[in-house]
C-alpha cells in the first residue's frame, strides 16, 4: 500500500514528462518509465491505487486535450470486452471492489464504523494525533476481532479522529484553495510547460485524496512528506509562472 501510494503521487509527473518531451529519445524513455509505473501500480494489487491512478490520468489528459473524454467514453463502452483482454486475476480483483463480503473490504467497513463511533464522542477536538492515541482509545469502540487496527483506514476519518471537525475543515479549506490556485493558472495561456506540471501536481493531489477515501495514506511519514512536497511544487510553479508573466507584461 505504501509503494502504491508513492507511485500514484509521482505518476502524473511521469505523464507530464512524456507529454513535454522534446526529443524522440526522451519521449521513448518517458514512455518506458510510464509503462513501468503502470505495471508497478497494477502489481501492488491495491485497488484504491488502480482507481486513483486512472482518475489522475483522466484529469491530466483532459487538461491536455478535451478529446480525452471521448476516448474515455469509448473505454466505458468497451468495458464488456475487457475481461477478454485483461488477465482473469486482474478482472476478479476489480470486480471484488463492490463485493462487501471480501475480507479486506468488510474489514475496512467495520473499522470505519468503529471510527465513526469514536468520532461521535470526540467530534470537536479529536483524541490527538498519532497511532499511539488511536491504539489506546479505538479498541473501546471497535467491533470484536478488529481492535488491533492501527488507524481508521480513511484519511478523512483519521483527521476527524485525531483533530476533530476543526482539523478536517482546515484541511479541506487548504485543499480547496490549492485546487483554486492551480485551476486559475491552468486556464492561462502563458508557459505551457509549467501549465502541465501544475496539472500534474493537481492530478497527483486529487488521486491521493481518492486513495484517502479507502485508506489512511499518511500512515507512512515518507508518503506524508511527499504529499506536501507535491503541493509545494504546484504552488511554486504557479508563483514562478505568475511572476514571469508580470515581468513580460
Amino acid at each position: 500500500n505504501v509503494l502504491a501510494t508513492y507511485l500514484v503521487l509521482v505518476f502524473p509527473f511521469v505523464l507530464a514528462t512524456l507529454i513535454l518531451a522534446k526529443s524522440s529519445k526522451i519521449r521513448f524513455l518517458s514512455f518506458v518509465v510510464s509503462a513501468l509505473f503502470v505495471s508497478a501500480i497494477v502489481m501492488t494489487w491495491t485497488r484504491g491505487a488502480w482507481i486513483a491512478a486512472a482518475v489522475a490520468a483522466l484529469i491530466f489528459f483532459t487538461i491536455y486535450s478535451r478529446k480525452t473524454l471521448r476516448i474515455f467514453g469509448v473505454i466505458i463502452l468497451a468495458a464488456p470486452i475487457l475481461p477478454m483482454v485483461l488477465p482473469s486475476s486482474v478482472v476478479d480483483r476489480l470486480i471484488s471492489i463492490v463485493n462487501l463480503s471480501d475480507s479486506s473490504i468488510s474489514y475496512r467497513i467495520y473499522t470505519w464504523i468503529g471510527s465513526i463511533r469514536l468520532i461521535k464522542e470526540n467530534f470537536l477536538g479529536g483524541i490527538g494525533y498519532g497511532t499511539d492515541a488511536f491504539k489506546a482509545i479505538y479498541p473501546q469502540y471497535a467491533f470484536a476481532g478488529i481492535e488491533a487496527a492501527e488507524h481508521s483506514h480513511s484519511l478523512f476519518l483519521q483527521i476527524l479522529v485525531a483533530m476533530g471537525i476543526g482539523g478536517l475543515l482546515t484541511f479541506l479549506a487548504l485543499v480547496f484553495l490549492y485546487f483554486q490556485k492551480c485551476a486559475e493558472y491552468i486556464k492561462k495561456p502563458e508557459d505551457v510547460r509549467s501549465k502541465f506540471y501544475v496539472a500534474a501536481a493537481l492530478s497527483s493531489v486529487i488521486a491521493m485524496l481518492i486513495m484517502g477515501v479507502f485508506d489512511y495514506v499518511w500512515f507512512n511519514y515518507r508518503v506524508f512528506y511527499v504529499f506536501w512536497i507535491v503541493i509545494a511544487i504546484g504552488c511554486a510553479f504557479v508563483r514562478v509562472g505568475n511572476t514571469e508573466a508580470e515581468r513580460q507584461n
